[in-house]
């Protein structure tokens, strides 16, 4: 099954157990790791670069850096349901 992976990673510890499991399930290719914000704020705010940094740390660790792609999140909540957020991994 391929699976693309989008988490607030620095937000709790149970998104670095499901990133490692979903990384080593055989069931399971990979296609990306995006990162997210863990606000409902509407403005901007420095919460997804905390999950990006997790993020590249944890494929660092396991030798996946190069090989999965990890593009960051948006940096805030939408405003609305029809109003997206514009970010690199919403562009990927």
């Amino acid at each position: 099954m391929r699976v693309i992976v989008d988490a607030d990673t620095a937000n709790e510890i149970d998104d670095l157990y499901a990133i490692v499991r979903a990384l080593v399930a055989p069931e399971f290719h990979i296609e990306g790791l995006t990162s997210a914000h863990f606000t409902r704020s509407t403005e901007s705010n420095e919460t997804v670069h905390r999950s990006q940094e997790l993020n590249e740390q944890l494929l660092d660790a396991m030798g996946l850096r190069s090989s999965i792609p990890h593009p960051l999140g948006a940096d805030c909540a939408m405003p609305n349901t029809a109003t997206a957020v514009d970010s690199p991994a919403a562009r990927w």
